[in-house]
Parts: structure tokens; C-alpha cells; sequence
């Protein structure tokens, strides 16, 4: 590998991309300042309505340049909440040139519900809302 290939590689692997899912525009904003705060080469991008974020997933399954490496998903949304959008994507995980590790969010204290996102296999880990710099830094 010649030397500004491997510089090129770097570059893509330290530029990753987020996604934040949330109905909520100020966890959008929160999230953005904590994570560019932690790590500024990171591209992040948000959706209040989760169907969007499967329909770009789709559109985009082979370009792997456009996926994100991680998505922060939360529970509870009005038009398809955290579990609905999990039960989509298993269906389209396999065509996706790649697969972004999943964390879900929630200020719930419903057990259950918490139960039930982790024992998805697509989903890397929990993060209790509100979300501390701590927790960003550990899955950044």
C-alpha cells in the first residue's frame, strides 16, 4: 500500500458517521454539541421520523460511503417508535453494504421495554436518556 493510500484510510476510518432518531429536536441538538465537543470528525446527521431513516437506508443499502457507523435510535417515538424500527431494519440489514451498531436510547424506566431492545442482536447497547459525554466517549 502506497503511503497516501494508507493516509486515505485513515482519514475514512477516523471520519465516521452518526445518526441520531428522536422526536425530540433538542435531544438533536444536545447530542450534536456533545459529540462534535468529544470528536469533531465526526459527520452527524438526525431524523425525528424513523421511516425516513429506513427509507434512506434502503435507497442507499450498497453505498457504503453513505451509511452511518452508528445510529442512536430512541424507544419512544410517535410514528414508529425504537422496537418498530429494529423489526424493519432486520429486514433490510442484509442488503446494507454495511451495518452500523445500534444504540438504543430511552428515559424510560419500563424494565420490559429495555428488555426487549437489548435482547436484539442488532443492537450494540443502551444508552439512558438524558445521554452523558461519558457514555458518548465510550461508544465513539
Amino acid at each position: 500500500m502506497l503511503p497516501q493510500d494508507q493516509f486515505q484510510k485513515n482519514s475514512l476510518m477516523s471520519s465516521r458517521t452518526i445518526i441520531i432518531v428522536d422526536d425530540d429536536p433538542l435531544v438533536h441538538f444536545t447530542l450534536k454539541k456533545q459529540i462534535s465537543y468529544i470528536a469533531s470528525d465526526k459527520n452527524i446527521t438526525s431524523y425525528t421520523n424513523p421511516i425516513l431513516l429506513i427509507t434512506f437506508l434502503e435507497i442507499n443499502a450498497i453505498n457504503e460511503a453513505l451509511l452511518p457507523d452508528i445510529i442512536i435510535l430512541d424507544i419512544n417515538m410517535p410514528l414508529m417508535d425504537g422496537l418498530e424500527f429494529l423489526d424493519r431494519y432486520k429486514s433490510i440489514r442484509d442488503t446494507l453494504s454495511k451495518q452500523p451498531r445500534i444504540y438504543v436510547s430511552s428515559s424510560t424506566a419500563d424494565r420490559r421495554e429495555l428488555s426487549n431492545a437489548t435482547k436484539d442482536p442488532n443492537v450494540a447497547g443502551v444508552l439512558s436518556k438524558p445521554i452523558n459525554v461519558e457514555e458518548l466517549k465510550r461508544i465513539l
